[in-house]
This record gives structure tokens, C-alpha cells and sequence, in this order.
């Protein structure tokens, strides 16, 4: 629902028409229509006017503006995890917030903005497997500055 439907939704909540809503803030019926039915939006002199007659402040009628912007702001993967938490009962959801605490203490799963994930190589039964390893930044320009060791230099 968008601010046209609120608006409307707030007008017939006040038995309010739209000619009369119209009247009290200065515009024609048409205009308010457009508003409602989303042609059109009202500009701010308007909306203040709107706030006074309809009773309702700018987070009543912008509410699902903002909520849609924050959903957006979550990923697909954040959205799972919380439909799965929905659907766990109060003890199911305890244990994923005792575990999720017990992760986020663990270093080796959180993240920090200051580490960058580099590629290690690493043997593995003789062959040659690689791994992500984070490494804070400051150790990876200390590393830089070392000089290049050859198989030369090690025997």
C-alpha cells in the first residue's frame, strides 16, 4: 500500500468525501483522486495540509514507503533465515540465538571490516587444495613490505 491508498484508507476512516477533503486542503476532488489512485502525488504544502485534515502525521501515510526500503535492504539469504525462525517453536528459536551468540564470540566467524579474505594454498594428500584465510589489513601491507623469498634463498 502506497501513500495514495493510505490516504484514501485515512479519508473514509474520518467519513470524509473526497470533495471535502478537497476543501480543506485547497485542491480540487480530481487532484485528490490522482492522489489516491497514484497519478499523482502531492506536493509538500499540500501534504502538510493533508497531515492537519486527516489527523495523521508523514509516518502513517509514508509507512509502507519506508517498509519496503528496509525490506529491500535484506538479502535473500537474511530473508530465509528469518522465515525459518518464524516457523521453529520458542525452544527451537532460544537454541538459534544461544548458537548464533556463541558464533558471533567465536573469531573465526566474525566479521570484521577491517580484514580481507585472501587465498591460501595448502596441501592436502598431496595435492594442492586452497582456502580462504581473513587476514587483517594491516598484517597483509606488513607482509608486502618483506622481502620476495625464492626456493633459492631456502636452500
Amino acid at each position: 500500500m502506497g501513500i495514495g491508498k493510505r490516504i484514501k484508507e485515512r479519508r473514509e476512516a474520518l467519513n470524509l468525501k473526497q470533495e471535502e477533503l478537497a476543501r480543506l486542503v485547497g485542491v480540487t476532488a480530481s487532484a485528490i483522486g490522482n492522489y489516491e489512485n497514484g497519478v499523482s502525488h502531492p506536493k509538500e504544502p499540500v501534504l502538510y495540509k493533508l497531515f492537519t485534515a486527516l489527523m495523521c502525521d508523514a509516518n502513517y501515510l509514508y509507512q509502507d514507503v519506508v517498509n519496503s526500503k528496509k525490506q529491500s535492504q535484506i538479502s535473500q539469504t537474511e530473508n530465509t533465515l528469518i522465515d525459518n525462525f518464524r516457523h521453529l517453536n520458542d525452544e527451537g528459536q532460544k537454541k538459534v540465538v544461544d548458537y548464533l551468540s556463541d558464533l558471533t564470540v567465536c573469531m573465526r566467524y566474525k566479521r570484521d571490516e577491517k580484514t580481507i579474505d585472501i587465498y591460501r594454498a595448502a596441501k592436502s594428500n598431496d595435492n594442492r587444495d586452497h582456502e580462504i584465510v581473513s587476514m587483517p589489513r594491516h598484517k597483509i601491507e606488513k607482509l608486502k613490505q618483506l622481502p620476495k623469498v625464492t626456493t633459492e634463498d631456502k636452500l
